[in-house]
C-alpha cells in the first residue's frame, strides 16, 4: 500500500553550492515510501537563525524612460556619463528622424555596404538614443505591442527600428532580427504560444498579453545577439512594467526570466547597465520544500522511483552500502528502511555514506537516520563525507568487502557538465566503488545548448510546464507559493544569467545522458513494469493533478527511464544504470 512519509521531515539546513552561492541548487525532498509507516516519520526542526527575505524583483530603468508601475523595475540604470551622451545623441535623433519620416519609408532608410565577396549586404543605420528608439511621440506606447497589418502602413514603431522584419504567428506579430529568423526557433516559439494560450483555457482576454509577454522575451534575446544595447533596454523596461511574481502563471514566469535577463545583460555590459542582483539564500527555505512535497508528485516521483529500483537491486543482500551523493537530510531514506525491515530476511547491515558540504548537517542528518534504524530494528552505521563533490575520491567512500554497493544520485550529475573531464572522472569513481546499480534523477529538458537563443526557449517551455502545475494546486495569493517559484526562479536565472563555470544547471535529456553513461562505461539496466505501476498508482493520490502522467520513456536499444510529465511536458526523469564488465558483478537487475 503506498503512503508518503509525512511532510514535516525537513530541518531548516539547506545548504547551496558554495560556488555559487548565489544559484540555486537541485534539492532532495521526502520520499515515498512502499508500504505503509507505522511510526510517525518526522525530523525534528530547529528554528533557523534567519528567514527568506521576500522575492526580490528586479527591473530596469533607463534615462528618461516611462515610468514603473511595477516592482520589477528598481536597480538597473545606466550610468550618468551615458545617460547625458544618450540625451545629446536622441535630440540628433529627432531631427534625423522627423526629417527622413516623411520621406522615406524604414527599408529608404537602410544603407548598403559591400561585404568580402563584393555582394551588397544591408546594414541598419545608427541606433537611436535609448529614449527615443521604441517610443516615439506618436507611437503606441507598447514596446513591442503587436497589431495585425491589413493593408494598413507598418505602425511607426516597427519604422523605426533597424534591420528587423515582422513575422507572423498565429496572427500575431514577433519582431526579429532578420538575420536571426530561423524556422527550428519559430517553431519552439509557436509550441510555447500554444502552451500559454492553453493554459489560461483559450481566455481570449489574456491571450494578446500573453502573446506580447512572449514577443518581448523573444525581441530581448534577439535584440542581445545584435548587440542592440538601446532595444534591449527598452524590452526590459517593458518587461518590468507587464510581468509580475504576483500575477498569473504567465507573469510570473516572465518576471523571472526578466530577471534573468537582466542579470546576463548586466554581465555583458557592466559599462551600460547596473543592476543589484536579488539576495540569495544560504539555506533553501524548508516551508517551501515542505509545501511543495505536499501539493506536488514531483518529489515522491523521483524518491519512490528511485528507492523501487534500489530495492530491486538489493534484493536478497545481507549486506548493503548506499552511497549518497548529496543527502543532504536524508529524506528519501526512511521509507526505505521499513521496506527493507519489512522483508522475510532483512539485511544484516545497513550502511549509508553521505556526501556533503556542511559537516553539522551531515552529522544531524546522520542521527536522524540512526533514530529511524533503531526503530525498525536494522543494524545501521552512518559515514558522513564532508567535501565537494568533485573532490571525492575513493578512500574517503570506505567501501568495505562483501558489501553489496549501490549509488543514488539526485539532480547532481548534470553539474558536472560544465567541464568534460569532470563527469568522466565522477562516473570512473562510482565504478572504482565496485557499485552494482548508480540510479540517477534529471531534469529532462535541454537546458545545456550550445546557443543561447536556443538555451532560452526550451527553459521558457519547460518552466512554462512547471508554472502551470503549480498553479493547478495552489492560488495566486498564497505566500508558500511564491517560495516554491523562487526555488526554480533560481535555477532560471542561472539557465538564462550565467555563463561558463557559473552555469551549472546543464540539465540535458535522456538520450543525451545515455551516450554520456555508455562513453562512461555504464549500461541502462530499464525499469520494471511492477515500478511502472507503482508510479502511476502514487499519482491516484493526487486527484488535483489530472494533467501529471508518468510513463515509460524508451531511448535507443533496450534502455528506459521512467518519466514524470505535466501535459504533454516531460518534467523529470529516474533511470538506473550498472557498470560494464566489472562494478559490482552482473549488469543486469533482476526483473
Amino acid at each position: 500500500m503506498l503512503a508518503g512519509c509525512s511532510s514535516t521531515l525537513l530541518s531548516p539546513r539547506h545548504r547551496l553550492r558554495s560556488e555559487a552561492s548565489a544559484q540555486f541548487q537541485a534539492c532532495h525532498i521526502p520520499a515515498m515510501t512502499t508500504q505503509r509507516l507505522d511510526l510517525p516519520c518526522s525530523f525534528g526542526r530547529k528554528e533557523a537563525s534567519s528567514r527568506p527575505q521576500p522575492v526580490r524583483q528586479i527591473g530596469i530603468s533607463v534615462d528618461k524612460g516611462i515610468e514603473s508601475k511595477s516592482s520589477l523595475r528598481e536597480s538597473i540604470k545606466l550610468p550618468p556619463v551615458a545617460a547625458k551622451r544618450g540625451d545629446e545623441f536622441c535630440a540628433r535623433s529627432k531631427k534625423r528622424y522627423a526629417a527622413t519620416d516623411e520621406r522615406s519609408n524604414y527599408m529608404g532608410r537602410v544603407k548598403k555596404r559591400k561585404n568580402g565577396n563584393g555582394k551588397c549586404v544591408e546594414e541598419s543605420g545608427q541606433f537611436m538614443s535609448s529614449e527615443d528608439f521604441w517610443f516615439h511621440a506618436n507611437a503606441p506606447q507598447g514596446c513591442l505591442r503587436m497589431c495585425i497589418l491589413t493593408g494598413r502602413s507598418q505602425p511607426r514603431v516597427l519604422r523605426a527600428l533597424p534591420r528587423v522584419v515582422t513575422t507572423w504567428l498565429l496572427g500575431w506579430a514577433v519582431v526579429t532580427p532578420r538575420s536571426s529568423v530561423r524556422p527550428l526557433a519559430m517553431a519552439r516559439l509557436l509550441a510555447i504560444r500554444a502552451r500559454v494560450v492553453a493554459g489560461h483555457n483559450g481566455s481570449s482576454q489574456r491571450e494578446p498579453e500573453c502573446v506580447e509577454l512572449i514577443n518581448l522575451v523573444v525581441a530581448c534575446v534577439e535584440q542581445i545577439g545584435s548587440k542592440n544595447i538601446a532595444a534591449v533596454s527598452h524590452c526590459l523596461a517593458r518587461l518590468g512594467e507587464l510581468a509580475s511574481p504576483r500575477g498569473s502563471p504567465l507573469h510570473r514566469l516572465i518576471a523571472y526570466f526578466t530577471e534573468a535577463l537582466a542579470l546576463r545583460v548586466a554581465r555583458l555590459w557592466p559599462q551600460v547597465f547596473h543592476i543589484t542582483p536579488p539576495r540569495e539564500l544560504e539555506h533553501v527555505d524548508d516551508d517551501a520544500l515542505r509545501v511543495l512535497n505536499q501539493v506536488s508528485p514531483i518529489t515522491k516521483f523521483v524518491h519512490f522511483t528511485c528507492n523501487e529500483i534500489l530495492l530491486r537491486a538489493l534484493e536478497g543482500k545481507d549486506r548493503v552500502h548506499i552511497i549518497d551523493f548529496d543527502i543532504k537530510q536524508g529524506l528519501q531514506w526512511p521509507s526505505l528502511f521499513q521496506s527493507l525491515a519489512s522483508r522475510a530476511s532483512p539485511p544484516s547491515h545497513v550502511r549509508i555514506t553521505g556526501i556533503g558540504e556542511s559537516k553539522q548537517e551531515l552529522m544531524e542528518t546522520g542521527d536522524r537516520l540512526a533514530g529511524f534504524a533503531e526503530a525498525f530494528n536494522l543494524p545501521f552505521q552512518f559515514h558522513p563525507v564532508v567535501d565537494r563533490l568533485e573532490d571525492v575520491r575513493l578512500w574517503m567512500l570506505h567501501v568495505k568487502e562483501k558489501e553489496t554497493v549501490v549509488a543514488n544520485s539526485v539532480f547532481q550529475l548534470h553539474k558536472m557538465l560544465y567541464e568534460g573531464s569532470a563527469l568522466r572522472e565522477f562516473l570512473g569513481l562510482i565504478r572504482s566503488s565496485n557499485a552494482q546499480v548508480v540510479v540517477m534523477a534529471e531534469q529532462e529538458a535541454a537546458h545545456n545548448e550550445a546557443t543561447f537563443d536556443a538555451r532560452l526557449f526550451n527553459s521558457l517551455k519547460y518552466y512554462s510546464a512547471v508554472f502551470d502545475s503549480i498553479d493547478s494546486n495552489l492560488t495566486l495569493e498564497s505566500p508558500s507559493r511564491m517560495k516554491i517559484e523562487e526555488m526554480f526562479g533560481r535555477e532560471i536565472r542561472n539557465i538564462i544569467g550565467c555563463e561558463g563555470r557559473q552555469r551549472f544547471e546543464r540539465h540535458e535529456k535522456f538520450d543525451k545522458w545515455q551516450q554520456l553513461m555508455e562513453q562512461g562505461g555504464f549500461r541502462c539496466v530499464g525499469v520494471s513494469e511492477r515500478e511502472l505501476l507503482q508510479g502511476q498508482m502514487m499519482l491516484k493520490m493526487y486527484s488535483s493533478n489530472h494533467n501529471y502522467r508518468v510513463e515509460v520513456q524508451q531511448g535507443s536499444s533496450s534502455s528506459s527511464s521512467m518519466i514524470l510529465s505535466w501535459s504533454d511536458q516531460p518534467l523529470y526523469a529516474v533511470s538506473a544504470w550498472a557498470p560494464v564488465n566489472g562494478g559490482g558483478g552482473s549488469s543486469s537487475l533482476p526483473r
